[in-house]
């Protein structure tokens, strides 16, 4: 199990990077391993995370490529059969290196080409790159189990598992415009609907070819299932079930890795249970949820089972505590917005903390042997569809919700009758809190995917195509993936094994169902195992106390719509679903769950998104750490820049941001204005003191004011505002010791108002995982193999010359003598007078053919200079902190700084990197010639063990961990 990503793009300009970014966004589903394959000739990438389950040796690694190199696969999920199609293929004169099923669909690729999609038994979603014939197959399995999401925009093919993916790719991806409609009425998104424009699944049981040469596509169906009666004696049937069903568990139960069961005490998971406990014996290993509401307790019917086959089970008890505190993370989980899914969240959640990498669940049983509801609602809804449509439509203005939705019923067709029994929010409805007309509601209903009933005569297997194709399969098995995953877990579904599915539309209706006695087939087939108290009672699902709890859970919106959806919700006049179904189409970033409104604050700051620098990176890592917050309930959070236009909005929603494009006055009426409706106001920088003075003076103690200081901009003599904002604010952020330092010397602040606060990495800076010299940086810089590379990255500035890269050019003549093709880059932005004293030094030192000044380096190749170096060397006197030391670690890299101010922090007092004497150039050159000596590129562990250490110590999350510290003491 695990996920898959790949890109045809042409125009890329760092193809590398976008397929990392789209990997490693998917990294939960796939925390065993990670692979990349590049051909930038093409230009080509794919990405793969691994879970492992079968052959956990580093030879199941993928992408996967056969013998000759002419093929590369990427594959999620696992085949089944793979030793019965190995044996085969081995028999046909194939040799195999692995013991993995990825060979197998090689391999199977190779001798029976497309054909080889219908031998498969299992659940898959893969990726081909056949080299010779230039094309990139996709395939996904017969039931849909595993998801595959793809888009074509002209030349350019994109792909993944998981849509989170694409806006990892690119933050700024369209949506969909009218996905919300879908969503509201079915509560979930239907294939082929997704909630980014152009990116939708491959259909189930369908591969797709596509040629790179043009980027054309052509889809094709492998595999339908069709109903029929070839079965017609229920003695042939249940022999037969019990055959197939014992069969398919024990296929289901191969892996490498641990594995076990979900028990609720139901039919279907009490059936696996017990047919397993015949192959897994004392290793048989169950798990469940319990609440402290004794109503929804299924422990007697669990313990039925357990006492039965001696299974080693574990129960978990999930509170309302516990679904507070995880619901920010339940909501990151979602890939796409669904009603449901928690119960998923939670039993993956315990199942991977049980140690269990794999687990059988029993989806898939009701929608094929007759287990919901609607079964037996399917002679009804005949009836009521026969009504004149004027008269359905009526139904729409009923008072009772339960009934509205049997307004869908005048459209007399599939998408109807389904909305009649599972719809969520009427046509009227969706299209009054869309504010749009019911014809748009219409018309786009009509492009979701619904099984053809047509040729199906018996109404009950119609209700079973409508169950399995469209909630089975756009809620059910798309929950369970993105829950499951997102916890490292994979779930296998037995009663959806190809065999047994194949069997259940092969067995006549007349057999299959029994009025007022759901899935009974299954029930006679194992009546001799499954106890008695176990299938005679009332249908239960794998309820949560959900109307408790959602009761705190609440949208940061004043919008008149939700307030009337809310208020329905609370006087129980909506079910929760409903009120469930509503939340989750909004942003995720406004949904809170609190029984008091959480404190509100507004961040204050000069740029963020429109000018490159420090200070600027230090505001947007600021501002996503307080929209972590705000994701986990714990504040809300609005901001504010006096250059900025619009914010970037993988670090903070737009929506949520203020911009004034340098227009003074506005941006100073509109904070002062903007500040009563918020507890604490943050200023990001001194600069910034006249309005924080004044938002003191107008509200007094009324309003928090805390101000973020840096470095050298708080060190120096202080106008008058600034001076006053540092005694009567309430908190002073530093992101150093030095700085703190410096201003209780200078200011004489006490020190008990300053917390230190360090700085982080960008969120999304990617930490490479090779370590090799980037070549197209050794060609531009004529770098020739053995060189050695020293680097310097700052702001090269005539009033910041404290960087010590001038005593640094001052050491090279002595270190040339042991390194005579050292070569010392010194980048980053300058102004023409640094850069004329910078060449006089390199003239009077005749180090013209040493250094290399290429001025601005843009974002996205800071870290190939990284890269590129042996050696980080900064020997700074006034340094606030120093985020490119803390990045250069992160890319394996020794770094020098010096030990006068905040690069002491940076480097964790010694502990990460070299601390010298700024003013010693005999240090500068002794610590360069040390580290010159030590480095080289093979060096990986090293790398890695540097890499680790610096993020632990600076990463985002604790770095958000920190904030919440110092904003919970506002």
């Amino acid at each position: 199990m695990c996920r898959i990503a790949g890109i045809f793009n042409p125009a890329a300009l760092n193809l590398e990077a976008d397929i990392i970014r789209m990997r490693d966004a998917m990294h939960r589903g796939g925390p065993d391993d990670a692979g990349l394959y590049l051909d930038e000739s093409l230009p080509l990438a794919l990405g793969h995370r691994r879970l492992a389950l079968i052959d956990l040796s580093p030879s199941g690694h993928q992408p996967m490529e056969d013998a000759g190199g002419s093929l590369q696969i990427i594959f999620n999920g696992e085949i089944y059969n793979y030793l019965e199609l190995k044996k085969e293929l081995s028999a046909l004169g194939h040799l195999f290196k692995t013991h993995s099923d990825t060979e197998v669909i090689l391999k199977a690729w190779q001798q029976w080409g497309t054909a080889c999609f219908s031998r498969f038994n299992g659940m898959f979603a893969l990726a081909l790159w056949d080299k010779k014939q230039q094309q990139i197959i996709l395939a996904r399995d017969h039931a849909g189990i595993k998801p595959i999401y793809f888009n074509i925009t002209g030349k350019r093919l994109i792909f993944a598992s998981e849509i989170r993916a694409f806006k990892a790719l690119d933050p700024y991806w369209p949506e969909t415009p009218d996905w919300k409609i879908p969503y509201l009425s079915f509560g979930f998104l239907p294939e082929p609907f997704t909630t980014l424009l152009g990116v939708e699944p491959l259909p189930k049981g369908s591969y797709a070819v596509i040629n790179l040469t043009d980027c054309s596509i052509k889809i094709k169906e492998f595999h339908r299932f069709v109903f029929g009666n070839i079965i017609t004696s229920e003695r042939e049937a249940l022999t037969a079930i019990k055959e197939t069903m014992d069969a398919a568990v024990q296929r289901h139960l191969i892996s490498d890795a641990p594995i076990g069961l979900f028990l609720s005490g139901g039919i279907d998971s009490s059936l696996l249970t017990l047919i397993a406990h015949k192959y897994l014996g004392n290793n048989l290993k169950t798990l469940s949820i319990v609440f402290e509401d004794a109503t929804l307790s299924e422990a007697y019917y669990q313990k039925l089972i357990i006492d039965k086959t001696g299974a080693n089970h574990h129960s978990f008890l999930v509170t309302e505590k516990e679904f507070k505190e995880s619901l920010p993370d339940i909501l990151q989980a979602m890939d796409q917005p669904s009603n449901d899914g928690i119960n998923s969240y939670f039993i993956s959640k315990y199942a991977h903390q049980n140690g269990l990498t794999a687990v059988l669940s029993g989806l898939g049983a009701d929608e094929l042997f007759g287990g919901y509801n609607s079964f037996g609602w399917a002679g009804r809804i005949n009836m009521i569809r026969s009504f004149p449509s004027f008269a359905l439509k009526l139904a729409d203005r009923l008072p009772f919700e339960k009934y509205k939705k049997l307004s869908a019923l005048q459209h007399k067709n599939v998408t109807g009758d389904y909305l009649a029994n599972r719809g969520f929010f009427s046509q009227r409805q969706v299209s009054e809190l869309l504010d749009i007309s019911e014809k748009e509601v219409v018309n786009c209903l009509k492009k979701v995917a619904v099984p053809d009933v047509s040729q199906i005569k018996n109404p009950l297997n119609r209700v079973s195509a409508w169950e399995t194709n469209i909630y089975m399969q756009n809620q059910l098995l798309k929950d369970t993936d993105y829950m499951s995953m997102w916890h490292g877990l994979e779930v296998r579904v037995p009663f959806l094994d190809k065999e047994i599915m194949q069997l259940a539309h092969n067995i006549s209706p007349e057999i299959k169902y029994k009025p007022g006695i759901g899935k009974h087939l299954l029930i006679d087939a194992f009546k001799d195992i499954l106890p008695r108290e176990i299938w005679d009672r009332k249908k239960q699902g794998f309820m949560f106390p959900y109307n408790a709890w959602f009761k705190n859970i609440y949208l940061n919106s004043t919008d008149a719509t939700y307030r009337k959806i809310q208020e329905d919700f609370k006087q129980n006049k909506l079910h929760y679903s409903r009120y469930w179904c509503f939340i989750t189409s909004m942003p995720k970033d406004q949904i809170r769950y609190s029984a008091k409104k959480p404190k509100n604050f507004l961040f204050v700051n000069l740029a963020a998104f429109s000018i490159t620098g420090g200070m600027e990176k230090f505001n947007r890592c600021f501002m996503y750490a307080l929209q972590s917050l705000e994701h986990q309930g714990k504040i809300t959070a609005d901001a504010i820049s006096f250059c900025d236009t619009v914010a970037n909005p993988v670090y903070f929603p737009r929506e949520q941001y203020a911009g004034f494009d340098r227009n003074r006055i506005k941006f100073v009426i509109s904070l002062l204005l903007r500040a009563k409706r918020y507890d604490s106001i943050i200023l990001g920088h001194i600069n910034l003191a006249l309005p924080g003075l004044l938002i003191k003076i107008i509200y007094g103690k009324q309003k928090n004011v805390l101000v973020i200081t840096h470095g050298i901009e708080v060190w120096g003599n202080l106008n008058k505002p600034a001076q006053l904002l540092l005694n009567k604010v309430d908190k002073i952020l530093a992101v150093s010791n030095f700085t703190k330092n410096k201003i209780i010397e200078r200011n004489g602040i006490p020190e008990d108002k300053i917390h230190i606060f360090p700085n982080t990495f960008d969120p999304f800076f990617v930490f490479p995982t090779d370590f090799k010299k980037p070549v197209f940086l050794k060609e531009r810089y004529g770098i020739i193999p053995g060189q050695k590379v020293a680097l310097t990255l700052t702001r090269i500035s005539s009033t910041e010359k404290y960087k010590g890269y001038d005593l640094v050019l001052e050491t090279l003549p002595s270190i040339k003598k042991l390194y005579p093709g050292l070569k010392y880059i010194i980048a980053g932005k300058y102004d023409e007078k640094e850069k004329a004293r910078i060449d006089h030094i390199i003239a009077q030192y005749q180090l013209q053919d040493t250094v290399i000044i290429p001025g601005f380096i843009a974002d996205d190749e800071v870290t190939a200079h990284y890269l590129l170096a042996d050696v980080f060397i900064m020997p700074s006197k006034k340094e606030g902190f120093g985020i490119v030391f803390i990045e250069a670690m992160a890319c394996g890299l020794p770094v020098i700084a010096g030990n006068l101010d905040g690069s002491v922090d940076a480097l964790k007092n010694g502990q990460l990197g070299t601390l010298i004497n700024p003013d010693s150039r005999e240090a500068i050159a002794e610590s360069l010639i040390a580290a010159l000596n030590l480095s080289t590129s093979s060096n990986n562990s090293k790398k890695q063990e540097l890499q680790e250490m610096v993020s632990t110590a600076f990463g985002v999350n604790s770095y958000i961990k920190n904030l919440d510290t110092i904003l919970s003491l506002t």
